[in-house]
Protein backbone atom coordinates (compact mmCIF):
# COMPACT_ATOMS: atom_id res chain seq x y z
CA UNK A 1 0.00 0.00 0.00
CA UNK A 2 1.23 3.51 -1.04
CA UNK A 3 1.42 5.00 2.54
CA UNK A 4 2.75 8.20 1.20
CA UNK A 5 0.03 8.81 -1.21
CA UNK A 6 -2.45 8.26 1.63
CA UNK A 7 -0.61 10.78 4.08
CA UNK A 8 -0.30 7.77 6.61
CA UNK A 9 2.78 8.09 9.13
CA UNK A 10 5.63 4.83 9.55
CA UNK A 11 4.02 5.58 13.05
CA UNK A 12 0.93 3.71 11.79
CA UNK A 13 2.61 1.47 9.43
CA UNK A 14 1.11 -2.05 9.44
CA UNK A 15 -2.34 -0.56 10.56
CA UNK A 16 -3.19 1.36 7.62
CA UNK A 17 -6.31 -0.91 6.74
CA UNK A 18 -7.63 -0.18 10.28
CA UNK A 19 -7.62 3.33 9.84
CA UNK A 20 -9.04 3.07 6.19
CA UNK A 21 -11.83 0.75 7.63
CA UNK A 22 -12.66 3.25 10.73
CA UNK A 23 -12.74 6.12 8.77
CA UNK A 24 -15.00 4.27 5.76
CA UNK A 25 -17.48 3.06 7.93
CA UNK A 26 -17.48 6.76 10.04
CA UNK A 27 -18.11 8.46 6.95
CA UNK A 28 -20.74 6.00 6.07
CA UNK A 29 -22.10 7.06 9.88
CA UNK A 30 -22.30 10.61 9.16
CA UNK A 31 -23.33 10.49 5.65
CA UNK A 32 -27.21 9.30 7.49
CA UNK A 33 -27.15 12.84 9.03
CA UNK A 34 -25.16 14.98 6.58
CA UNK A 35 -25.41 13.91 2.62
CA UNK A 36 -22.84 14.62 0.81
CA UNK A 37 -23.22 15.88 -3.20
CA UNK A 38 -19.29 15.11 -3.30
CA UNK A 39 -18.68 13.37 -6.67
CA UNK A 40 -14.47 12.26 -5.70
CA UNK A 41 -13.19 11.46 -2.36
CA UNK A 42 -10.16 11.86 0.00
CA UNK A 43 -7.96 10.03 2.02
CA UNK A 44 -7.47 11.11 5.36
CA UNK A 45 -4.87 11.10 8.06
CA UNK A 46 -4.51 10.03 11.83
CA UNK A 47 -3.18 11.94 13.93
CA UNK A 48 -3.49 9.66 17.04
CA UNK A 49 -5.69 6.46 18.28
CA UNK A 50 -8.00 5.62 21.19
CA UNK A 51 -10.49 8.27 22.05
CA UNK A 52 -8.38 11.36 21.22
CA UNK A 53 -8.17 10.12 17.46
CA UNK A 54 -8.67 13.17 14.60
CA UNK A 55 -8.46 13.01 11.22
CA UNK A 56 -8.07 15.22 8.91
CA UNK A 57 -7.13 16.45 5.47
CA UNK A 58 -3.66 17.65 4.44
CA UNK A 59 -3.74 20.25 2.02
CA UNK A 60 -0.54 21.95 2.58
CA UNK A 61 -0.89 25.50 1.33
CA UNK A 62 -3.54 26.85 -0.50
CA UNK A 63 -3.60 28.44 -3.47
CA UNK A 64 -6.74 30.28 -2.51
CA UNK A 65 -6.20 32.64 0.30
CA UNK A 66 -9.67 34.04 0.87
CA UNK A 67 -11.32 30.72 1.25
CA UNK A 68 -8.42 29.33 3.45
CA UNK A 69 -8.71 29.67 7.17
CA UNK A 70 -4.65 30.05 9.26
CA UNK A 71 -4.98 26.59 9.79
CA UNK A 72 -5.32 25.94 5.84
CA UNK A 73 -8.29 24.12 6.20
CA UNK A 74 -11.67 25.31 4.56
CA UNK A 75 -15.39 24.39 4.98
CA UNK A 76 -15.83 23.33 1.53
CA UNK A 77 -19.60 23.45 -0.50
CA UNK A 78 -20.24 21.85 -3.43
CA UNK A 79 -22.90 23.06 -6.22
CA UNK A 80 -24.04 20.16 -8.71
CA UNK A 81 -25.84 21.67 -11.90
CA UNK A 82 -28.74 19.15 -10.91
CA UNK A 83 -29.54 20.74 -8.02
CA UNK A 84 -28.79 24.66 -8.98
CA UNK A 85 -28.00 25.51 -12.39
CA UNK A 86 -27.64 29.15 -12.84
CA UNK A 87 -25.17 29.42 -9.56
CA UNK A 88 -23.16 26.51 -11.17
CA UNK A 89 -22.64 28.35 -14.67
CA UNK A 90 -22.22 31.31 -12.92
CA UNK A 91 -19.34 29.40 -11.15
CA UNK A 92 -18.18 27.79 -14.59
CA UNK A 93 -17.99 31.21 -15.87
CA UNK A 94 -15.70 32.93 -13.39
CA UNK A 95 -13.36 29.13 -13.88
CA UNK A 96 -13.38 29.95 -17.74
CA UNK A 97 -12.47 34.00 -16.75
CA UNK A 98 -9.83 33.51 -14.07
CA UNK A 99 -8.40 29.58 -14.11
CA UNK A 100 -10.26 29.40 -10.62
CA UNK A 101 -13.22 27.47 -10.10
CA UNK A 102 -13.47 28.45 -6.81
CA UNK A 103 -15.79 31.44 -5.94
CA UNK A 104 -16.31 33.05 -2.31
CA UNK A 105 -19.47 31.99 -0.20
CA UNK A 106 -19.87 34.69 2.54
CA UNK A 107 -22.38 36.79 5.05
CA UNK A 108 -22.90 40.03 2.84
CA UNK A 109 -22.25 42.46 4.95
CA UNK A 110 -19.55 45.29 6.26
CA UNK A 111 -17.83 44.61 9.07
CA UNK A 112 -19.70 46.12 11.47
CA UNK A 113 -23.26 46.29 10.26
CA UNK A 114 -25.79 43.73 9.85
CA UNK A 115 -26.42 40.93 7.72
CA UNK A 116 -28.26 42.70 4.15
CA UNK A 117 -31.58 41.20 4.46
CA UNK A 118 -33.35 43.29 1.70
CA UNK A 119 -32.73 44.38 -2.05
CA UNK A 120 -32.89 47.77 -0.90
CA UNK A 121 -29.83 46.58 1.89
CA UNK A 122 -27.33 45.38 -1.02
CA UNK A 123 -27.64 48.02 -3.02
CA UNK A 124 -26.86 50.71 -0.19
CA UNK A 125 -23.73 48.11 1.72
CA UNK A 126 -22.44 47.84 -2.20
CA UNK A 127 -22.71 51.73 -3.37
CA UNK A 128 -21.17 52.15 0.49
CA UNK A 129 -17.92 49.49 -0.92
CA UNK A 130 -15.06 48.84 -3.03
CA UNK A 131 -17.32 45.91 -5.39
CA UNK A 132 -17.68 46.59 -9.23
CA UNK A 133 -20.79 44.90 -9.17
CA UNK A 134 -24.18 43.80 -7.55
CA UNK A 135 -26.20 40.70 -9.16
CA UNK A 136 -29.66 40.47 -7.66
CA UNK A 137 -31.92 37.17 -9.48
CA UNK A 138 -31.70 38.21 -13.45
CA UNK A 139 -29.87 41.78 -12.81
CA UNK A 140 -26.34 43.11 -13.00
CA UNK A 141 -25.43 46.43 -11.28
CA UNK A 142 -22.32 47.95 -12.17
CA UNK A 143 -21.01 50.38 -9.54
CA UNK A 144 -19.41 52.64 -12.56
CA UNK A 145 -23.32 53.02 -14.18
CA UNK A 146 -24.89 54.15 -10.92
CA UNK A 147 -25.65 57.33 -10.01
CA UNK A 148 -24.04 58.11 -6.60
CA UNK A 149 -25.78 57.17 -3.32
CA UNK A 150 -27.31 60.47 -1.79
CA UNK A 151 -27.40 59.42 1.90
CA UNK A 152 -27.05 60.97 5.67
CA UNK A 153 -24.36 59.40 7.77
CA UNK A 154 -26.65 58.29 10.73
CA UNK A 155 -25.98 54.87 9.46
CA UNK A 156 -22.70 55.17 10.85
CA UNK A 157 -23.68 56.04 14.52
CA UNK A 158 -25.81 52.81 14.77
CA UNK A 159 -23.29 50.46 14.04
CA UNK A 160 -20.06 50.93 15.75
CA UNK A 161 -17.06 48.83 14.61
CA UNK A 162 -15.57 47.05 17.26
Amino acid sequence: MPTRILGISAYYHGYEDEILFGEHHESHAASAFYPSPFEQAAFVTMDGVGEWATSSIGLGRSTIPAVTHVDYSARIQTVRRETNPTYYDIIEAFHRRTGCPVVVNTSFNVRGEPIVCTPEDAYRCFMRTNMDALVLENFILEKVEQAPLVEDDSWRKEFVLD
